[in-house]
């Protein structure tokens, strides 16, 4: 894949196409069910709130692995729960990425600061990792992106360095 000298064949490249499809599926159940649940004692609506976060990063987060690999992908942003809603058409490269930033716009409002996770849970998606993700998807898409691209990038590193001084 690194040469650009692979067929449709290649096993490798099905199950990368089949594990980001798998991942989706997976994001299309939590973003549907997730978001029907009523908050109670042990679904708090700011827990919930952040697991509908976590679902919607790592949905953009799956596309941009497809979209750089692929180009234009078939995109489903609903659960597929029937043979009849299988066959989808081919997405654009820019329908893909717009859908990437929704996801991530989506993410970044509902997800948590790293101190707002406790300890026995890191490594979950967080504000900070949305804000990233979306600098690099800026950077992908090129040009008319780039002031939204810095825009970002001066943020994140005013946060960093007020973290790091103590100042936030």
């Amino acid at each position: 894949m690194e040469n650009w000298k692979t067929t449709a064949s290649n096993e490798l490249t099905m199950d990368f196409y089949r594990a980001q499809y798998q991942g989706i599926a997976r994001c299309n159940l939590a973003l549907k069910y997730v978001s029907q649940m009523q908050p109670d004692s042990i679904m708090s609506l700011s827990l919930q709130e952040r697991l509908l976060g976590e679902a919607y990063f790592l949905r953009a987060y799956y596309y941009f692995r497809l979209v750089r690999v692929f180009g234009g992908v078939p995109m489903t942003l609903d659960v597929l729960d029937n043979s009849e809603n299988w066959k989808i058409d081919r997405a654009s490269v820019e329908q893909v990425f717009s859908q990437i930033l929704s996801d991530l716009t989506a993410a970044q409002k509902r997800l948590w600061r790293v101190a707002q996770i406790p300890d026995d849970q890191r490594g979950r998606a967080t504000k900070g990792a949305a804000e990233a993700m979306l600098m690099k998807v800026y950077l992908y898409m090129a040009s008319p992106y780039w002031s939204k691209y810095i825009t970002k990038s001066t943020s994140a590193t005013n946060y960093a360095l007020a973290k790091q001084w103590g100042d936030s």
